[in-house]
């Protein structure tokens, strides 16, 4: 209701602001000095009126991606995923919505319809990171190793200080058997984050195979360190 209102009360600026230029107008007609100002008071009308309007989609938005949210935690599945659908077409073609929308399917295990809406999304925000980190955990989970990889970069060249992104770019190349680079990409989460313990575990486990046990025994003795804290 509360954003029903605040398009009918901007609806109302839009008429103030058409009315004062009705009457700057007729004060034209008896002096030519007000012609502007008609026109620059009726511009100001609708802009303000457009501004709120959008204000209200946004704020529509938001109770309808709430309310998507709790069909899903109820179990209501295939209400939730109308709910998105709808909110995609209609109402919320935001780096938020297409982000709900794709976390929804990637959870679903629809990886595919995931990946789809979240490329869709990053056509309109390129420089989104978090849409690139979930496209690329959609992808690990697809076995789409190769452009995981590129895609956690991507998101990696907008925030290089997320350490997750690093973790995750390190799992994309394990599971491609680049072990070197695996290994770097967990130091550079390291960096970020000595307290993360699946970053320690990634690690030994690339150590493992590639036979260094001087990390090995590393990351072992972090790993106890984290578990007693």
């Amino acid at each position: 209701n509360r954003v029903f209102f605040k398009g009918k009360t901007f609806e109302g600026l839009e008429c103030v602001g058409k009315g004062r230029a009705v009457q700057s107008f007729c004060t034209a007609l008896l002096s030519n000095s007000s012609a502007d100002k008609g026109i620059q008071e009726e511009k100001i009308g609708t802009a303000r009126a457009a501004e709120t309007l959008k204000k209200g989609k946004q704020d529509l938005s938001r109770v309808l991606n709430n309310r998507a949210g709790i069909l899903e935690a109820s179990g209501d599945y295939s209400g939730a995923e109308a709910l998105y659908g709808d909110l995609m077409e209609n109402h919320d073609k935001s780096t938020a919505g297409y982000y709900n929308y794709g976390l929804f399917l990637l959870n679903r295990g629809k990886m595919e319809a995931s990946i789809g809406i979240i490329t869709e999304g990053l056509s309109f925000f390129p420089e989104a990171e978090d849409l690139w980190e979930l496209k690329g955990l959609a992808e690990i989970e697809s076995g789409k190793y190769k452009t995981a990889v590129s895609s956690f970069s991507s998101a990696i060249a907008v925030n290089p200080g997320k350490f997750s992104l690093w973790n995750n770019r390190g799992v994309a190349f394990f599971k491609l058997e680049d072990y070197e680079n695996a290994v770097s990409s967990f130091e550079e989460a390291l960096k970020l984050n000595k307290d993360d313990y699946d970053i320690w575990f990634n690690l030994r486990d690339a150590a493992l195979i590639t036979g260094d046990t001087e990390t090995v025994a590393l990351c072992e003795k972090e790993m106890k360190r984290l578990e007693t804290e």
